[in-house]
């Protein structure tokens, strides 16, 4: 039986080095790794996951992604009542928290990948209602289909 910890190991660590190994900023791209764990946990695992898009507020950091599609959003995955946000772990690698921008000073903020009901660190995640439907879809990518091939070969590898 693969255990929980097993899937988590295996989709984050496939989907963190595939952004490393193509030098894609991962703080940047919650759409990818939110179609990418879904196409990943479907493939291995046969999992379904639900994409959701919405917004995502931080307690304690005035930090915010409000619902402006196509401008600002956020995006995850929902397993059940889990949600699964791995781009978040990549955050402070946004062109805001860099010098000079805005959340400079929360730069060495530490965000983790999100694998829970509630967030150990207290981001408040809310769902539009058919947000998704105006969060364009990076499938047909060719960054996007780099990226899923690197995990594909990484899962692959570790699975054996």
């Amino acid at each position: 039986m693969i255990t929980k910890e097993h899937i988590q190991k295996t989709i984050v660590e496939g989907i963190v080095g595939g952004f490393s190994y193509h030098r894609i900023r991962m703080g940047d791209a919650c759409v990818y790794t939110s179609y990418l764990t879904r196409d990943l946990m479907k493939r291995f695992y046969n999992l379904d996951v639900e994409l959701v898009a919405g917004e995502l507020r931080f307690t304690g950091l005035p930090i915010a992604y409000l619902w402006n599609p196509p401008n600002e959003f956020h995006m995850w995955a929902k397993k059940d009542k889990e949600i699964i946000d791995i781009s978040i772990a990549a955050l402070t690698q946004r062109d805001e928290f860099k010098k000079g921008n805005r959340f400079y000073k929360f730069k060495d903020c530490e965000i983790g990948v999100v694998w829970e009901e509630e967030p150990y660190c207290g981001q408040i995640y809310t769902e539009i209602e058919k947000g998704l439907n105006k969060i364009e879809s990076p499938v047909d990518a060719e960054d996007y289909i780099d990226i899923l091939n690197y995990a594909i070969k990484y899962i692959e590898n570790y699975n054996r």
